[in-house]
């Protein structure tokens, strides 16, 4: 008996050092000695008490194989074993650059690893994950991360954090009964979804209240045409500058659309041209109201701010789309 104790004894003390330890199979080899130390123990007794012997250290030596097993991997806590081809370490996963959150996770050249996540050493760049790594980037620049990771300009140019504006003519025309300025702003939202431009579209147009100086975000920035290279006003303020650089001559597909009348009854600054000349809020067909046009083959300011047309039930005529 007392030498069966002395093993169970022996078994034990080796259970508890191997629990210990931040190598998996160690501490797994300590819990099956102390299995089979209470075994002998059980088979070296006489009678009922052998059995209880034996079953009394088959239970603990269990409880030991498992504790050794447990834990991150058999790291200590906080660590996290990791594996890479053949290679095993323990690491802390918050701050190795090699194993950035989660194993195998590498920071890029220019970041670190700092609270599990990869940033840029230079505080100006801003980390963008790209696909199973990442970039330190200025976002105030990149055009592929403009303003914000993931938002890429259509032109490739981002100025300040923002990308070029896309504007354009509606390859479609449209009766003047247009359901107002909303119903305006709708026309070219839907025009700018089928043909897969990004970004939130309105109309250029005023009914003599709402008109594109207090409806718009105005653009420090450049506004381009569908096609995204031809510049047409270097920012909002600019458009009020004659001429244009460029008439807004291009549908939302990117085809030309010349010696149209575009409905506008807006001023080359985003001001109304008339409260009386805007087909009664855009929503009379009736020959005898009239709408102050644009055109998309001027430069001057003419290209919005023209003649007069009549809100005729049988004419059509087209919308200036405008990027917010």
């Amino acid at each position: 008996m007392t030498k069966a104790l002395a093993l169970a004894g022996f078994g034990f003390l080796i259970a508890a050092c191997s629990s210990s330890s931040e190598n998996v199979t160690a501490a797994t080899g300590g819990g099956g000695t102390g299995g089979g130390t209470g075994g002998a123990a059980g088979s070296s007794g006489s009678g009922g008490t052998s059995g209880d012997g034996g079953t009394s250290g088959g239970g603990t030596s269990g409880s030991g194989g498992t504790s050794g097993g447990g834990g991150s991997g058999g790291c200590a806590s906080p660590k996290t074993e990791c594996t890479k081809g053949t290679a095993t370490v323990c690491t802390d996963t918050s701050s190795d650059d090699a194993n950035c959150g989660t194993c195998n996770n590498v920071c890029p050249s220019g970041s670190a690893c700092k609270s599990s996540n990869c940033a840029c050493n230079d505080p100006t760049k801003t980390f963008c994950a790209q696909g199973s790594s990442g970039v330190c980037t200025d976002v105030q620049s990149d055009p592929k991360n403009c303003g914000a990771c993931g938002k890429a300009c259509p032109n490739n140019n981002c100025t300040a954090g923002e990308c070029d504006k896309v504007v354009f003519v509606t390859k479609n025309s449209f009766g003047t009964n247009l359901g107002g300025v909303t119903g305006a702003d709708g026309i070219c939202a839907a025009a700018a979804t089928t043909a897969g431009l990004k970004g939130t579209f309105k109309a250029w147009i005023s009914d003599g209240v709402v008109a594109p100086s207090n409806s718009f975000q105005k653009s420090n920035t450049p506004y381009v045409l569908s096609d995204g290279t031809t510049k047409v006003a270097d920012s909002f303020a600019a458009l009020a500058t004659d001429p244009l650089k460029h008439a807004i001559d291009k549908a939302e597909d990117k085809t030309p659309v010349t010696g149209k009348v575009v409905m506008t009854n807006v001023k080359t600054d985003g001001t109304f041209s008339s409260v009386s000349m805007e087909c009664a809020s855009w929503s009379s067909t009736t020959g005898t109201d009239k709408f102050v046009s644009g055109s998309t083959d001027l430069t001057t300011a003419g290209w919005t701010d023209g003649p007069a047309k009549d809100c005729g039930a049988t004419l059509q005529y087209h919308l200036f789309c405008f990027e917010q």
